[in-house]
C-alpha cells in the first residue's frame, strides 16, 4: 500500500458554511481563482491563494477566514518539490534519510558522474551509520 503525500500551500482558507450567504461575492473578486462554486458551497482550493484578504473584506456575511497553514514548508534551495516527493515515496517504502545539509542554500554540483570503487559499494560495512566511504578520486591513468 503506498503512502499519499502532499506538499502543502502556505495559507489555508476557511468558509463557514453558516455564515455564506452563496452571494458568490467572493469568487467574483478572488483574482487567483482560489474560490469557486460547486453548485451548493464555496469551495476554496488552498494552492492558489496568496492571502490578499480580499475576499474576507468582500464577504457580507464575513463568512470567510484565511489561515497559515503549520504545515507549510517554504521553498528551499535542496528540498525542492521534487525532492520531497522522492524522499515521501521512498519513506512509504521504508527508506531512512541519513543525512542532509541543513542548508537553504543550492549546493553546487560538481561531480555529476562520479565513479566510486566498486569495493566501495558492494561489501558491506560493519556498522554502515558510522563508517565512512572514501571519497577520494583519482583523475586519469
Amino acid at each position: 500500500m503506498a503512502i499519499t503525500h502532499q506538499i502543502y500551500s502556505h495559507y489555508r482558507v476557511n468558509v463557514d458554511r453558516e455564515y455564506c450567504q452563496k452571494c458568490k461575492r467572493c469568487i467574483n473578486h478572488c483574482s487567483f481563482g482560489a474560490l469557486s462554486f460547486n453548485g451548493e458551497k464555496i469551495v476554496a482550493e488552498d494552492t492558489k491563494c496568496v492571502a490578499c484578504q480580499r475576499c474576507v473584506v468582500m464577504c457580507p456575511g464575513k463568512a470567510i477566514q484565511i489561515v497559515h497553514n503549520n504545515s507549510y514548508l517554504p521553498p528551499h534551495g535542496n528540498y525542492t518539490t521534487k525532492i520531497r516527493n522522492i524522499i515521501w515515496a521512498q519513506s512509504g517504502e521504508g527508506g531512512v534519510l541519513l543525512s542532509a545539509t541543513g542548508n537553504d542554500r543550492p549546493i553546487r554540483s560538481i561531480f555529476d558522474d562520479l565513479l566510486l570503487d566498486a569495493c566501495q559499494v558492494t561489501n558491506p560495512s560493519i556498522d554502515p551509520l558510522r563508517e565512512t566511504i572514501e571519497t577520494k578520486i583519482f583523475f586519469g591513468r
